[in-house]
Order: C-alpha cells, then sequence, then structure tokens
C-alpha cells in the first residue's frame, strides 16, 4: 500500500513539475513577445513623430501657418453664414475641375478675405481724393465687392479652363501607355496602376483618384463616372462610355483601348489644326493695332509736309 501511495506521489509531483516548467516557459515567451511588441510600437511611434516632424519643417510657411489659419477661419464662418448644399456641391465640383483640394468654405473664406484686402487697396486710393468719410467709405465697400468677386471668380475659372486643357493635351499619351499596357496582357486595373507609376501627369492624378474610390468600395462605373464629372473634355466621356459599355457586355477591352486611343488622338490632331487655321485670321487684331499705323506714318510721313505748305499757300 505504501509502495502504490510512493509511485502516486512521485507520479503527482512530475506531473506538477512538468506543468510548471512548461507553465512558467509559455509565460516567459508571451512576456518576452509582449516586450518585443511594445518596443516595435515605440519605435514605430519615435519613427512617425520624427517624420512628422520632418514633414512639418520642410512645409512651406502658408501650410504650417497661413492655411490651418484659413481652415479655423472657414469653421467660424460656415457656422455664421451657411451656404446651400446645392450650392455648395457645385462649388466643390468647380474647385475638383480646377485642381483645388479644398473644401467649398475654405474658398469662400479666401474670396471673403481677397474682398477685404481689395476694399483696403480701394480706400487707399480713392479716400486722399474725397472729403467725406462716408462716402470713401461707402465707395471702397462697393469697389472691394465688386473687384474681389470678380478677379476671385475670373482666377478659378482660368484655373478650370487652363487645367481641362492640360488634362485633354496628356490624354492621348496616356491612352497609348494604356492600350499597350492591355496588350501586354494587363488587367484595366493593373494597367491603370502601371501607366500611373510611369506617366507624371495631372491626368495621372486623376487616375489615381479613380483607383483610389475602387479601393475604398466604390463600382469601376461609379469610380469612372466621378472621373468624367472633374475631367469635362469630350473625348474623355467618349472613353469612359467607351469601357463601360465593354465591360457591361463582355466585350475586349484591347480593341475598345485601341480604336480610343487613335479616335483621341485624331480628334486632338484635328482642334489643333482647326485653331493653326484661326491663328491667321486672329493675328490680324494686332496687326491693325499696332503695325498698320506705323506703316502708314512712314509711308505718308514725308508727304506731310509737302501737303501742310500745299494746304497753307
Amino acid at each position: 500500500m505504501s509502495q502504490n501511495l510512493l509511485i502516486l506521489l512521485i507520479s503527482v509531483s512530475t506531473g506538477l513539475f512538468v506543468y510548471s516548467m512548461i507553465l512558467v516557459k509559455f509565460v516567459n515567451e508571451r512576456t518576452h513577445l509582449r516586450l518585443q511588441l511594445k518596443d516595435i510600437a515605440e519605435t514605430e511611434n519615435s519613427l512617425r513623430r520624427n517624420s512628422d516632424d520632418m514633414d512639418f519643417e520642410n512645409k512651406s510657411f502658408y501650410s504650417r501657418v497661413i492655411f490651418p489659419g484659413i481652415e479655423r477661419l472657414s469653421l467660424f464662418i460656415g457656422r455664421v453664414f451657411p451656404i446651400a448644399q446645392k450650392d455648395q456641391d457645385k462649388l466643390n465640383l468647380q474647385l475638383l475641375q480646377a485642381g483645388l483640394r479644398i473644401k467649398a468654405q475654405t474658398y469662400l473664406t479666401i474670396r471673403i478675405l481677397v474682398i477685404a484686402v481689395c476694399m483696403i487697396f480701394t480706400y487707399i486710393y480713392i479716400g486722399p481724393y474725397h472729403l467725406y468719410f462716408g462716402f470713401s467709405v461707402m465707395m471702397s465697400a462697393l469697389g472691394g465687392i465688386l473687384s474681389g468677386y470678380i478677379i476671385s471668380r475670373f482666377v478659378l475659372a482660368s484655373r478650370v479652363t487652363r487645367r481641362q486643357n492640360l488634362l485633354e493635351k496628356q490624354l492621348p499619351g496616356f491612352l497609348d501607355l494604356l492600350s499597350v499596357c492591355v496588350e501586354a496582357g494587363l488587367g484595366f486595373d493593373q494597367a491603370i496602376q502601371y501607366v500611373c507609376h510611369e506617366y507624371k501627369g495631372e491626368l495621372s492624378d486623376e487616375f489615381k483618384v479613380v483607383q483610389r474610390d475602387i479601393s475604398l468600395g466604390s463600382t469601376r462605373k461609379q469610380a469612372l463616372m466621378s472621373l468624367c464629372q472633374r475631367v469635362t473634355s469630350s473625348q474623355m466621356t467618349t472613353f469612359t462610355a467607351a469601357v463601360l459599355q465593354a465591360d457591361e457586355m463582355g466585350i475586349s477591352l484591347k480593341n475598345i483601348l485601341n480604336a480610343q486611343s487613335r479616335n483621341v488622338r485624331l480628334a486632338y490632331k484635328n482642334k489643333i489644326e482647326e485653331k493653326a487655321q484661326k491663328l491667321s485670321t486672329k493675328i490680324l487684331i494686332p496687326m491693325l493695332i499696332f503695325i498698320f499705323p506705323v506703316i502708314f506714318i512712314i509711308l505718308l510721313g514725308p508727304a506731310v509736309p509737302g501737303i501742310m505748305k500745299a494746304l497753307g499757300s
């Protein structure tokens, strides 16, 4: 009996010893792993703080001070003077077409600041010429509001036109590379990713937005329709419609992209030739204003003294 009890005690002791050794080893491994993860997290946070500090130091004074101040001011102005959602969406679309990644309320805040600056300059200009302070203030306010509004609208419209022309200019080359990548065996999304990496420009940035929208859950149709809203070129509309139709009907994208690439390049060539033909007509205006009067003076100048002498006699 005592021998059986001794064997039982030895067995239990051995089991407890083995279990305690396994438990200690497991706890040590977990503690070691926890310390490693903590060190990795601290290192990552340190690197992120250093990167943020370097990015903050590398940013311009406008990005570090002025633009954040405008953002905070726009929040206050947005609460005091809210704008309708329809007008806000329309202005946001114009800002996207101009390549400005700012909110509509921020743009309106910048417009208000421009109007204030124009009012100040108008008062400085007309203030000394009027004795009545009220009249000077009224004229300064009227001139500042008109000039600031016109300047801000003109700058936005000209930026939209210039950027849309640049996107239309880059479209033929982009589609050529895209069709070559698809012919090489890449899928449409992979081809866009490769071309965006190799082809630098505003059009690549727009297609990067398309890739981002698709990765965030939007369908290809929704992403391309948003692209058509940002890029108002008729060639872009035709290209996206052809790609969506091919996607819905199961047509090979290789033939579609080849045809669209040829059509877009031909349309751009025809547009350049049309502008070149109009150049001869447009050049007549500076010739009539600046060149012809000088020619008349050179040709008729020597005869003027004789004509005056004949009229005097």
